[in-house]
This record gives structure tokens, C-alpha cells and sequence, in this order.
């Protein structure tokens, strides 16, 4: 097995087809069949799916799909590590970031990385938690910052911050309710739209937090697109639980106010995460900074008024 192979295997994965990886690759498609057929004989293992829709990896295949995006990054970033001093750091990093967070910090934090290290190409992630976290492990992302499980493991983590979690509702013109305590016999009258989606940590802490106070709330919709339920709240379709992070564009256009649950505090902990099997190197370690110092600044001028600091 050699770089080439995996480059070649990547590419495929990545085209779906022979055809489409050869013209992206320059090479031949007879050489690139040669090359998997080789690739498979060496690990005696099924790597790719050829059907008529396209070619997909098996579950082998994805195993050293991941494998080979890891090996590929890195190697990729060896001169740099070789010869950049920190003012002039190059090379590509991935950055997973959850959905909610995301919103509030993803556009100044990429203006802040393009500013600071305009040699790193940075690919920005975002997603449900769970997902960011298999992709970290996997060796997809190179660090990710979001919720936590505590069945996750294979990671370092570090607590950044800690968000809350409010009752969503239209800005009701004439009303002055924003931050005004709900109660759960107020909430049991509302109806909900929620988000759903494989690895949607919030989801998971909401329904147990929720079962404390003996409250089921009435969901009449399941969304998964952010962006479309907060559109739906604004509309005064339903009512939905969500961040002050998640929401706060709208909040500052006054389309959606926010209300704490009278007696329920909803709180969880944002963490940077990395894999413990692959230290972070300065590349890495210079856009974690960068992230950092972002959140810091957001925290510390009130924009992010929903979170609270905890030690970076």
C-alpha cells in the first residue's frame, strides 16, 4: 500500500464513479481499476460498492476511507510543519462546529482565521454533535467543538462554555415577554416543533430533563433544518426549545423572543474536542486558538448572552 493508492481511493469515494475520479485525477481508468483491484488483493477485503447509481464504499471501504483522509492530511502538512514559524503557518485543518453554536460564531471565527492565517485552508464542518464526534474519531475532523455525550469517548475534551436552552415563541406585537419565566402549566397549552436527526445531543438531554418536570411537550412537527424551524416559530406555527446561540440572530430582529422554564434550568457545556490518538499540530493548535479567542471576544462584548465561561 502507498500514498498513491489511497489518493486514488479517495478519489473515487469522493467522485462515485471511475469515470468522474479519472478526469479529476488525470489518470487513466484502466490504471485506476489496476490500482483498487491491487488495493483489495493487499487487504483481502471488499472496498467498494459498484452498482448502476455509482460506486460507495462497504463498510471496509468507508473504514479505510477515513483512514486514508487522516494519513493524506497529514502528510499534506508536513512541509509546514517543517518550515512555517507561527506568524506563517500554512496547510489545510478541519474544524467541526455543532449547529447551534455555529450560528453565533461560524461567520466571525472564518473571518478571524482568513485575517490571522491567511496560508491555512480551513474546511469548515457543521452537523448534529454525535456526527462531529465519529468524524473526530475517525479522523475526518481534526477537532470539533461541541455537546459532549459522556458515552462519547476516544476524545480530550475541554469545557469552553456553558449555554442555556429557552422556550422559543413569535414575537407577538404589543407583548413584552422576552425572558419572562414560562410556566410548565402555560407550556403543556403550546404546541412544538422540534428537530430531529441521528446525534442530536440537545434532543437527547432535552427529553431527559424534561421528564423531571413531568412534561411531554406536544410536538406536531419534526424539522430537521435549523434554519426552518426558527423560520416556523417566527411564523407563530409552534413554539420550540432551543439555544440562545441557535436563535440569537433572530432575537436581534426581534422575530423570536426567548423564556426561561419557570423552575427548570436547562443548561449544558460546549467542549473542544480532539482525538486522543493524534496530537494536534500547529496548524490545528493555531486555528484552536483562533476559535478560542473568538468565543472569548463574543462572551466578553454580550453578543453571546445565553453562555458563560467556563475555564480556557
Amino acid at each position: 500500500m502507498d500514498l498513491r493508492q489511497l489518493r486514488y481511493f479517495v478519489g473515487i469515494c469522493d467522485a462515485g464513479s471511475i469515470t468522474a475520479a479519472a478526469r479529476r485525477l488525470h489518470v487513466a481508468q484502466p490504471a485506476l481499476s489496476n490500482h483498487i483491484a491491487n488495493l483489495e488483493t493487499e487487504l483481502d477485503v471488499k472496498l467498494l460498492h459498484r452498482s448502476s447509481s455509482g460506486i460507495v464504499p462497504t463498510h471496509r471501504g468507508e473504514i479505510l476511507y477515513a483512514a486514508a483522509q487522516r494519513v493524506l492530511r497529514e502528510v499534506s502538512q508536513i512541509p509546514d510543519e517543517v518550515s512555517s514559524v507561527e506568524d506563517n503557518l500554512g496547510g489545510r485543518v478541519v474544524i467541526g462546529v455543532s449547529d447551534g453554536p455555529t450560528n453565533i460564531i461560524g461567520t466571525k471565527f472564518i473571518k478571524n482565521m482568513l485575517a490571522r492565517y491567511p496560508k491555512i485552508t480551513m474546511n469548515y464542518v457543521t452537523g448534529h454533535s454525535a456526527n462531529l464526534h465519529r468524524k473526530l474519531v475517525r479522523g475526518a475532523v481534526d477537532a470539533a467543538f461541541i455537546v459532549k455525550e459522556p458515552q462519547l469517548g476516544g476524545v480530550n475534551h475541554q469545557a469552553v462554555l456553558h449555554d442555556k436552552i429557552f422556550v422559543a415563541m413569535r414575537n407577538e406585537p404589543g407583548t413584552n415577554d422576552h425572558n419572562k419565566p414560562i410556566s410548565i402549566k402555560r407550556l403543556r397549552e403550546l404546541q412544538f416543533i422540534f428537530s430531529y436527526g441521528e446525534g442530536n445531543s440537545i434532543l437527547t438531554y432535552l427529553e431527559n430533563s424534561l421528564k423531571k418536570v413531568r412534561f411531554t411537550p406536544r410536538v406536531i412537527c419534526e424539522v430537521e433544518s435549523l434554519s426552518v424551524i426558527k423560520e416556523l416559530v417566527a411564523a407563530g406555527c409552534a413554539c420550540t426549545l432551543i439555544s440562545w446561540s441557535a436563535a440569537y440572530k433572530e432575537v436581534e430582529d426581534k422575530k423570536i423572543i426567548l423564556r426561561p422554564i419557570e423552575g427548570l434550568s436547562l443548561e449544558f457545556s460546549l467542549e473542544l474536542c480532539t482525538a486522543i490518538d493524534r496530537p494536534p499540530s500547529a496548524t490545528v493548535s493555531a486555528t484552536i486558538r483562533v476559535l478560542l479567542d473568538t468565543i472569548n471576544e463574543l462572551v466578553e462584548s454580550k453578543v453571546w448572552r445565553g453562555g458563560a465561561k467556563s475555564e480556557l
